[in-house]
């Protein structure tokens, strides 16, 4: 994802922003996991929209 687009950089600090916190010890496996879970859905909610931009434009190319 963020090969393919630069501006999604901030997942990727995010992500690794809760690994840190987790290895540190800073919260525990319950709160990670729903940590996880979220920006899991964070993700597909930017993935669907970043799909629909990109139909968008294959359909006003045609």
């Amino acid at each position: 994802m963020v090969r393919l687009n630069k501006s999604r950089m901030n997942y990727l600090d995010k992500f690794q922003q809760m690994i840190d916190e987790y290895n540190a010890g800073s919260c525990n496996v319950e709160i990670f996991f729903t940590e996880l879970v979220e920006f899991a859905q964070e993700l597909k909610v930017e993935d669907e929209r970043a799909l629909a931009l990109e139909s968008g434009r294959r359909t006003c190319d045609r």
